[in-house]
């Protein structure tokens, strides 16, 4: 055998021994280090929106099942895991925080091919809550609306016009409401990005008013009152709804059981719906589908009466109804505090008992800088913020006159009243509140002082107003913002 033959033969052999102990040594390093994560997916914003999103963690190879016990995340989530084949599904069971770092950790994973175990660590950082408000220009300047986040970052403008009565926010979009020079109102849709704007084409000259937003499903809605006419009636809060998928498009009128548009005494969007609900005068409830009524596919629905819409409990559809007395259900009959559950096609009715008097707010006086005088006033406005019947609301001080800079607001529940914010000395008056869509948050609005009418939305010339986001878990206030009316008090 030649010298080349053998020289060849020995490098084939050591090559194919090599590769041998590499491939070897790869079994027994895998066998040793047991499985990893290779890719993570997880929606950011939808889990800041609603319970029950996934994270899905990749794995390199199918994984043995999982005991709930080894999963944990921080800051604290329930969480429920779930096996398939090389991946883990794991499902939050609430609400995440606005811009919360998460970290999760899985213990003692294990392929279902070795014994070997690994932890499996991810995090990830929920997006910033989008806040809107607001802020009155100067006498002669225009208003404008301003954008932040929880962060404290400044506020930024996104939006400015003279005579900016309302608005409502959307990811893409702003709806503003503005007052014409002859008394009138205009909406209109402004692009955020390319600050394009598109005109609603309302009902003539008249005023808008309860204008509100249902964001996930693209939809807002407005009530509209002609300007008086000699030749025909005016009736006064007509309910439209607007699609805002349809770019330039004309508005929804919604009609009533009777197929005669709603004027209704209030109304709100059903969550992450194309639905609405509306009382009338009479207390009654009807509930209708904005897109059925638009292609007369569908019509309104009776679900029942109230003396009151006590709103939506948070990440849910279940609409809480205030009882009391009732000006359609007889002379002095009383209804009862009622849960409706429209998240089934037919909606579904239960009473419920509030944790403690609903609107049991005290008497409060606050001072009227715009009229110069002190007036007595009875708040009531409460928000629910579960189907137990825990709500906020708004309250005297204990043992004071309930004048402006003696309210504050408090959680009441099956065991006690406990106070969530209490006004700073130099906006002592508490003028609108609400939580933010996810049920996390507080928005509070206060001001230097309250017009002739007093309470929520009657702000007097000049003062000074803010908004205050408190964390509902905490009850530490995060955040404040120059400005007023807050998105999420629309949404």
């Amino acid at each position: 055998m030649s010298t080349d033959a053998r020289r060849f033969r020995r490098l084939l052999y050591g090559s194919i021994g090599g590769i041998t102990l590499v491939v070897a040594a790869l079994v027994g390093a895998n066998l040793v280090q047991g499985p990893h994560v290779t890719s993570a997916q997880i929606n950011l914003q939808t889990s800041v929106e609603r319970s029950g999103q996934r994270l899905l963690l990749q794995a390199n190879e199918p994984l043995a099942a999982l005991d709930p016990a080894q999963v944990s995340v921080s800051p604290a989530v329930a969480v429920t895991p779930t096996v398939s084949g090389a991946s883990i599904s794991l499902q939050f069971a609430g609400v995440l925080q606005y811009n919360t770092t998460y970290t999760v950790n899985v213990a003692r994973v294990k392929s279902i091919s070795s014994d070997a175990t690994s932890t499996f660590a991810y995090s990830f950082t929920t997006p910033d809550a989008a806040l809107y408000v607001l802020v009155p220009g100067q006498p002669g300047q225009p208003d404008t609306i301003a954008a932040a986040g929880l962060s404290g970052a400044a506020p930024r403008t996104v939006y400015s016009a003279a005579n900016i009565l309302r608005f409502v926010a959307f990811p893409d979009s702003l709806v503003v409401n503005t007052r014409n020079d002859d008394g009138s109102d205009a909406l209109t849709i402004v692009s955020l990005s390319t600050g394009a704007a598109i005109p609603v084409q309302v009902a003539g000259p008249g005023t808008i008013t309860s204008l509100r937003a249902s964001v996930s499903s693209h939809l807002f809605g407005y009530t509209f009152t002609a300007s008086p006419s000699p030749y025909f009636s005016t009736p006064a809060n007509l309910l439209f709804a607007y699609d805002l998928t349809r770019g330039q498009d004309f508005p929804i009128p919604i009609t009533g059981l009777d197929r005669e548009q709603i004027s209704p005494a209030e109304w709100s969007f059903v969550p992450s719906t194309t639905s609405l609900v509306a009382r009338g005068a009479d207390d009654s409830l009807v509930l209708v589908d904005a897109i059925g009524e638009r292609e007369g596919s569908s019509a309104a629905v009776a679900i029942g009466q109230a003396a009151a819409l006590g709103g939506f409990v948070p990440d849910t559809k279940t609409l809480l109804a205030v009882g009391g007395g009732a000006g359609g259900a007889g002379a002095g009959a009383v209804l009862p505090n009622t849960q409706f559950d429209l998240s089934a096609k037919a909606p579904v009715a239960a009473p419920f008992a509030a944790a403690a008097v609903v609107g049991d707010s005290g008497t409060a006086t606050s001072t009227s800088a715009a009229a110069g005088t002190t007036e007595t006033q009875t708040q009531t406005q409460t928000t629910f913020l579960d189907s137990a019947g825990a709500y906020l609301r708004l309250a005297a001080n204990a043992g004071g006159s309930g004048g402006s800079g003696e309210l504050r607001i408090e959680r009441v529940d099956a065991t006690a009243a406990t106070t969530v914010f209490t006004p700073p000395t130099a906006q002592p008056a508490v003028t609108a509140f609400c939580v933010s869509p996810n049920g996390k948050y507080l928005a509070v609005q206060t001001s230097s002082a309250t017009g002739a009418g007093g309470g929520a939305a009657s702000t007097a010339a000049g003062a000074s107003t803010s908004v205050s986001f408190v964390d509902l878990e905490t009850d530490a206030q995060v955040s404040t913002l120059p400005g007023e009316q807050p998105n999420w008090c629309s949404s």
